[in-house]
């Protein structure tokens, strides 16, 4: 049986060789004992040991989708809701819903890439999915793959203009605005919440296509650059559709 001051002598070595190493080292039977006795528990014999543990950890974060700091809590239904997400260097896994080829997803994408967000890979969970230009229902299960949900984006003041041809049916009624809104998907047609909205003044001297490509799009692209930061900050906020003021436009 090592002596008292043995024991504490190979403590602090060990400690020492923890605390200092460059290279990992396995400690022997005696460090071990003597770690042991003294109160010591390592999970690691050095600090760049530690630092793989810790990327270790962030990699299957990512795969999994799930922040660090807790999880993704779910928003009620009026308000906006903070989460624990108090890393706001933090960056979350992105999926873009829609055709690549449109100007729409190629302006999301580049912003997404521009806040230093990671795109969405096959086979790995995301955190958030958004949809700038959508042409079909998304199914329920669809809806439940993302940690915090999908974010849709519309061209109009919801709820009023609700349909596939907003802006077509703007011009048609001669309206002097629209919106860009972004709400969150739900099981019905553009009724979920409200997370971002900025009003957008038509301009009926040019054709509605070049109207949506010089103002719908830069408003949408600044109204999402808003929901992530937010988001990133662990705000999610959600504002109910008032259904008095609904409208829905057929496709024409």
């Amino acid at each position: 049986m090592p002596s008292v001051s043995t024991i504490c002598k190979n403590a602090d070595a060990a400690a020492s060789l923890t605390r200092y190493s460059s290279t990992p080292r396995i400690p022997s039977f005696a460090e071990r004992y003597a770690i042991r006795r003294s109160g010591y528990r390592r999970a690691h014999t050095s600090m760049e040991t530690i630092r793989q543990g810790a990327r270790h950890r962030w990699h299957g974060l990512i795969k999994t989708g799930i922040s660090r700091n807790g999880g993704w809590q779910p928003a009620t239904a009026d308000t906006s809701v903070r989460f624990n997400h108090s890393n706001t260097s933090e960056k979350m896994v992105i999926r873009i819903l829609g055709n690549k080829e449109t100007p729409a997803y190629q302006a999301a994408e580049a912003l997404v890439k521009a806040k230093g967000h990671l795109l969405w890979c096959e086979g790995f969970r995301y955190t958030l999915a958004i949809a700038p230009l959508l042409t079909e229902k998304i199914t329920d299960e669809e809806l439940k793959e993302p940690v915090i949900g999908t974010l849709i984006f519309h061209p109009s003041p919801l709820p009023y203009g609700r349909g596939a041809s907003s802006i077509k049916w703007a011009y048609k009624r001669g309206e002097p605005i629209t919106a860009a809104t972004w709400f969150w998907a739900d099981s019905g047609y553009d009724t979920g919440d409200i997370c971002e909205q900025e009003i957008v003044r038509i301009d009926h001297g040019v054709r509605p296509r070049v109207f949506y490509e010089q103002e719908v799009i830069p408003a949408m692209l600044r109204t999402l650059e808003r929901c992530l930061d937010n988001l990133q900050k662990g705000i999610i906020r959600r504002i109910p559709q008032v259904e008095a003021y609904a409208t829905y436009d057929k496709r024409i």
